[in-house]
């Protein structure tokens, strides 16, 4: 190490090699846990090309400016390496589950018009996703990408290195409790947020399932089962399409959403505030 240390001019390998560690284990879950940024479909290399690059521009910033902050002993410097990955799939998670909101919404669709059965693979999450779901899932995507909120969130991520240094622990200042209740709040609100993204197409497809049920009772020599299912079908992606541009606004909203979350958790474990 001392032979390449001179050879780049008295430059501490030692040094840049344990920082790059550490900001690879906040960046790396981010890439594989943020469908706009990486995600399962983009292939193992360029997620960590993709990495190295992040962190290339964030080590001016993380890169602790005395050297002896690191600890000497090896544990420690695993602890440091366990807490990166902790903030970065906590945060991964955070700027995720919106997205899988916005997926679960169309799949619920599905369910209510009785095509959940008609699933393709999804190239995002490399999983079997509703044709409806992964349709918004999509949209969503592209709508990160026009308004911007992909550089919105990625501007937030490097100040997480600024308010939690990569030799820092979490403050928690209010205690962990807050922390895991926004986690467990986040969580509910995926329901919440999947509901209201389609309520108009429930309530319709809801509607056809009650006048169906009203005739089968009223005109029960028809074989009213030959004709409900392919109109709640029908119904359901008219619905949908009818109101694409309400979702569209919804989705705006939701999506402008995901730095504020992360910008209060970051500010949350770091001082508690």
């Amino acid at each position: 190490m001392k032979e390449l240390a001179e050879i780049l001019g008295g430059l501490d390998v030692v040094f840049v090699i344990k920082t790059w560690g550490l900001i690879m284990a906040r960046v790396q879950p981010i890439i594989v846990l943020v469908p706009f940024i990486g995600g399962k479909s983009v292939p193992g290399r360029t997620k960590m090309s993709l990495a190295f690059i992040l962190s290339i521009f964030i080590y001016p910033i993380a890169a602790p400016l005395d050297p002896s902050a690191f600890p000497p002993s090896t544990g420690e410097y695993v602890l440091l390496l366990l807490k990166e990955i902790f903030l970065g799939m906590t945060i991964g998670f955070i700027a995720a589950h919106l997205m899988h909101a916005i997926m679960m919404s169309g799949h619920l669709v599905d369910m209510a018009r009785g095509a959940s059965m008609a699933s393709m693979q999804d190239p995002a999450f490399g999983t079997q996703a509703s044709h409806l779901g992964i349709l918004l899932f999509q949209l969503a995507i592209q709508l990160v990408f026009l308004t911007g909120a992909h550089r919105v969130f990625l501007s937030g991520f490097f100040t997480s290195f600024t308010m939690i240094g990569v030799t820092e622990y979490p403050t928690f200042g209010q205690g962990v409790g807050p922390a895991l209740d926004l986690i467990v709040r986040l969580t509910a609100n995926m329901w919440l947020v999947a509901i209201q993204l389609n309520l108009p197409a429930f309530i319709l497809v809801f509607l056809t399932d009650a006048v169906v049920g009203i005739l089968g009772r009223v005109a029960q020599q028809i074989k009213i089962d030959f004709v409900a299912a392919p109109t709640k079908m029908i119904v359901g992606v008219w619905a949908v399409m009818v109101g694409i541009s309400l979702i569209v606004e919804q989705m705006e909203v939701i999506l402008g959403m995901i730095p504020r979350w992360v910008d209060y958790y970051v500010r949350l474990i770091a001082r508690g505030s």
